[in-house]
């Protein structure tokens, strides 16, 4: 009896343990497939809103805002194969607030691309005048040394220089002109999108909380969520100043004050 009751209290554990194992290494499993789904997640976030910012000075015949929006929608239907329900909920509507930003911010942008791509017109033609400027100097020069003394040949290498020089100086103004219109676009681009941008900001930060939940990184997450708050006051801060003080110096008058986020506004 001694030993059936040994024996029957040795299977019990055994069963407990290999049920905590089988647990354990599901619960491991499960916990490296986030891993390194979150991972990804998170680097296409920080590499979307980036690149999302830069977009006057992108060539608009350059797809990669549309595959880093690709990129990241993928990641997110991986991500709701492994994550909690509220974890997927948020990156969900991340991903339909990218997108919409993404649209909204394509069809702003294009007046800068318009600019853009007259500084580089004017540019060329500009470069094309001064070398055929440079041209007719030279030979205004060889005429000189040669000591030639065809005036109807002088006046008319005369006459192409001024019609060459001026085109360069109206191609130069011209593009000069361009380069303003591109700045100020610019400049009001990234204000307006850098508004967008914050409650969507505000969401991520959302995201990568419950990211540590599910990964189990909890520890202090309250104060992480505060560290992460303040440090995108800070760089709020910094780029109003910056707006400003590149608005004061363009002359562009500033936007409305926006209410803060706090108050459920922005």
């Amino acid at each position: 009896m001694g030993v059936l009751i040994s024996n029957r209290s040795n299977t019990n554990r055994l069963v407990i343990q290999l049920a905590h194992d089988a647990a354990e290494k599901k619960k491991e499993r499960i916990t490296n497939l986030r891993r390194e789904v979150y991972l990804k997640v998170s680097d296409d976030m920080a590499k979307l809103s980036a690149h999302i910012m830069s977009l006057p000075n992108i060539d608009p015949a350059d797809f990669k805002s549309q595959e880093l929006i690709q990129s990241f929608s993928g990641g997110v239907a991986k991500l709701q194969l492994v994550a909690e329900p509220k974890t997927a909920l948020l990156a969900n509507e991340l991903v339909a607030e990218y997108g919409e930003l993404q649209m909204n911010a394509l069809v702003r942008v294009m007046p800068a691309h318009d600019a853009r791509s007259s500084i580089s017109i004017n540019d060329k033609m500009y470069e094309k005048s001064r070398a055929e400027t440079n041209r007719i100097i030279a030979e205004m020069n060889k005429f000189v040394e040669e000591v030639n003394t065809d005036a109807n040949r002088f006046e008319a290498l005369n006459r192409a220089f001024d019609f060459h020089n001026g085109q360069a100086d109206k191609y130069a103004e011209a593009r000069d002109e361009a380069y303003d219109t591109y700045n100020r676009l610019n400049i009001e681009f990234c204000k307006q999108l850098y508004s967008d941008l914050r409650p969507i900001l505000m969401l991520q930060i959302g995201v990568i909380i419950e990211f540590r939940r599910d990964l189990g990184l909890t520890a202090e997450i309250d104060f992480y969520k505060e560290q992460l708050e303040e440090v995108g006051a800070r760089m709020e801060e910094a780029m109003n100043k910056a707006f400003n003080a590149l608005s004061d110096n363009m002359e562009i008058p500033l936007p409305a004050k926006k209410a803060s986020l706090e108050g459920g506004q922005g």
